[in-house]
């Protein structure tokens, strides 16, 4: 290690033209990856094609068709039912059927309206010119299976559904498809009178990219003018911003190159690879810079001495840096999520990427670049750290208390936090979804559909009297129980329906019928009857053994709707159908709690590794297991900061919760490298503390100053994951920074004294 480590400081210092020919050649091989790389933001993403839960939702898509809905909502405030409401109702119903991706458009005018005439069964759409417009409200008003599915009780509103193609395997360009809905209603905009508004999975997907996208046009540049700003503050060079700035991106392009080459698409966890890398890159730049300055200015160095001494002094704490850091990532790879093992395997790779380009790109920058630069440094100028040394000693009992405590409500804190996740209260008011959807839903019922698939246990069986009577019981009880069931839809309908008009729109044998020779007869007439593309494909298998069954719900967050998806279940089993619960959205709030546990584990395991590795490279078994403490302080604090600010543990808290635990690493490593070699040099132990603080901390201080003021500019953010960035990201730099200059340095002089 120390011949390569000789080597290489020798050929940045005596042949930097090399070095830097060396980088560029390396990055011009890297590039064809760019051309290679895809992106890919649908659901499947985040599941492997073996898990059980794609699996199911793909055999019900190969089974019914389309799982998803996008909704068209009609409103007028003096009511729908009126020519020319009905009419332009009528016109989207019809348009709507050109959109691409759309399989089936179902409505309130061309709904299958059963009737018996003149011992004829006829089924047509309700909305017909023979009928007058209160004969059409009186029908629709009449039907349960209208009201709360089509139009709402106050007959204000009523609602479109896009049934989507259900091509098994592929995604949904939900952007595209939302594209062509506003283009079709720009040709065809509403009446004077009538609003229209969009709700569906489709619109929620698009507004996270959407209002992402948004803050980061504004947040990003802001976050470069104060990272620039506070560079330029410590540094007083721009070429020192410009040669910062330039090794991130060469090594944030890099990263994409070989997501390229190893077939790993841009997702929502990989598209924010770019932000660990700006910490982690930022992180080695500065120590390198700042120690290099250092050197220029206590020790009166030259500039080709000052530099070798920097290089010399980061080499082995940023090889370990890099190499804990990766690990920690890879780490990830273990995961049975699929996109957080290719995000770990990608923020791997950049971390590597980024200390390739500090000693290859940068150093020789600093080499050719910065010669006869004056230098001066406020941070490491002003700060006395004998004082502060003393200080840490004299008040080491208080500290120890501060501490242990702080792990202890931590620990306790982080165990009553909730796992959870609402998408809708990830918005502000500019994006007007969660506005939409509740009064959507104050309006009408719910837009959001649960799938469920019942196994009869024989072909032909779903018109079996008994087995429709279990599923009638089961949609009434679940309907009963769970207030966010606004309707639940199935062949139970049609049965009744049918039953009723043969028997002379009798209600009271709006029942099932007693054999299934009878069921048999009204299915077969139906499908003969209804309209082209309205058959109950989409409802029974084409065996007839297995039957969907589709509860229109609410919005909920993901802890109550994987709570009542298990209370379905056990319904189920009293009435002895052997259901499976599928839908997209399910799938979505099921996946929190997986990925939440999924990145808990992996933090556990990679502070693990971590130890190991230090164990390993500082030679020191206590070292391994003291560096656990100033890392979990950080990490844990994340738990104090939820409950401070009253929000769930979700994904996006886990996902910064290991960038934290990252740049905690960093810290711990340089100290620690430094505090061993300045204690095997002689040294005493608060003499080498004295002296590590004067050579490590002004590097620390700046790279947790300018990440953590510059990354808090994300409170500003309007979508809430972007604000739990800026917020957790700051307050856990801050507290890391905090934890190494209190803590760190009493552990060392009590535990490692020799």
């Amino acid at each position: 290690m120390k011949k390569l480590k000789s080597s290489l400081i020798n050929c940045i210092i005596e042949k930097p033209f090399a070095t830097l020919l060396a980088a560029f050649a390396f990055f011009l091989l890297s590039l064809p990856g760019l051309s290679l790389i895809e992106s890919n933001f649908s659901y499947r993403v985040w599941f492997k094609d073996s898990d059980p839960l794609i699996k199911t939702l793909d055999k019900f898509d190969q089974n019914y068709g389309s799982s998803e809905s996008l909704v068209l909502v009609v409103s007028n405030p003096k009511g729908i039912f009126n020519k020319k409401t009905l009419d332009y109702i009528e016109l989207l119903t019809q348009e709507s059927i050109y959109i691409e991706a759309t399989a089936k458009v179902e409505s309130l005018t061309n709904y299958s309206w059963i009737e018996a005439k003149d011992d004829e069964i006829i089924i047509d759409s309700l909305y017909t010119p023979e009928k007058t417009i209160a004969e059409i409200e009186s029908q629709a008003m009449s039907s349960k299976e209208i009201v709360s599915h089509f139009v709402g009780k106050n007959k204000k509103v009523s609602l479109i559904f896009l049934k989507l193609k259900a091509d098994v395997g592929k995604k949904l360009l939900y952007k595209d498809i939302l594209n062509q809905v506003e283009e079709m209603l720009s040709r065809f905009s509403p009446p004077e009178g009538i609003d229209i508004r969009l709700a569906g999975n489709a619109v929620v997907s698009s507004a996270f990219k959407d209002s992402s996208i948004k803050d980061f046009k504004i947040l990003f540049p802001l976050l470069f003018v104060l990272i620039c700003f506070f560079l330029y503050l410590n540094f007083k060079s721009f070429k020192v911003i410009f040669l910062s700035f330039t090794t991130i991106i060469v090594s944030v392009i890099s990263m994409f190159a070989f997501m390229g080459f190893i077939n790993i698409p841009i997702h929502n966890l990989t598209a924010i690879t770019p932000e660990f890398l700006l910490a982690i890159g930022l992180a080695d730049a500065i120590h390198i810079i700042a120690t290099f300055y250092l050197f220029r200015h206590s020790d009166d160095c030259s500039h080709t001495e000052a530099l070798r001494r920097s290089l010399d002094k980061n080499f082995l704490p940023t090889i370990l840096t890099t190499l804990t850091t990766s690990i920690g990532f890879l780490s990830f790879s273990t995961s049975s999520i699929q996109n957080i093992g290719q995000m770990g395997v990608v923020a791997a790779i950049g971390t590597f990427m980024a200390w390739f380009y500090t000693y290859f790109l940068l150093a020789p920058c600093l080499n050719l670049f910065l010669k006869n630069k004056p230098i001066q440094s406020k941070v490491m100028s002003h700060l006395n750290y004998r004082k502060w040394v003393d200080f840490i000693f004299k008040f080491e009992k208080p500290i120890y208390i501060v501490f242990i405590s702080l792990l202890l409500v931590s620990a306790y804190l982080i165990s009553k936090l909730e796992v959870n996740s609402d998408p809708l209260k990830y918005f502000n008011e500019d994006f007007p979804i969660a506005k939409d959807l509740n009064y959507i839903e104050k309006n009408v019922g719910g837009v959001f559909s649960l799938e469920m698939s019942v196994d009869s246990g024989k072909q032909s069986g779903t018109k079996n009297p008994i087995f429709l009577k279990k599923v009638e019981s089961f949609s009434q009880e679940i309907a009963e129980k769970f207030s966010v069931i606004t309707q639940v839809v199935s062949l139970v309908d049609i049965v009744k329906r049918m039953n009723e008009v043969f028997h002379n729109s009798d209600r009271k044998y709006k029942r099932i019928p007693q054999t299934q020779q009878e069921v048999a007869q009204y299915l077969f007439t139906y499908n003969l009857s209804v309209p082209e593309g309205s058959s109950l494909n989409d409802r029974v298998t084409l065996d007839q053994r297995h039957m969907r069954v589709t509860a229109l719900v609410k919005n909920q967050d993901s802890k109550g709707a994987v709570m009542m998806a298990k209370e379905i279940q056990s319904i189920a089993q009293k009435y002895n159908l052997n259901l499976t619960i599928t839908g997209k959205r399910y799938l979505w709030q099921s996946i929190n709690g997986k990925v939440v546990t999924s990145f808990v584990t992996s933090l556990g395991v990679a502070l693990f590794f971590i130890s190991l590795i230090l164990l390993f490279f500082l030679r020191s078994f206590k070292a391994g297991l003291i560096s656990l403490i100033p890392n979990l302080v950080p990490v844990l604090s994340v738990g104090i900061i939820l409950q401070l600010v009253g929000r769930p543990l979700d994904i996006g808290a886990v996902v910064i919760a290991s960038v934290v635990l990252g740049i905690a690493v960093d810290d711990t490593i340089h100290i620690f490298t430094n505090y061993l070699k300045l204690i095997r040099n002689g040294d005493s132990t608060q003499e080498a503390i004295v002296k590590l603080f004067q050579k490590s901390a002004p590097a620390l201080i700046v790279t947790t100053l300018i990440l953590s003021i510059s990354f808090s500019c994300f409170l500003l953010a309007s979508f809430v994951p972007n604000q739990n960035l800026g917020l957790l990201m700051a307050c856990g730099l801050v507290i890391a920074l905090i934890t190494d200059f209190l803590l760190l340095p009493l552990l060392l002089a009590k535990f490692i004294r020799e």
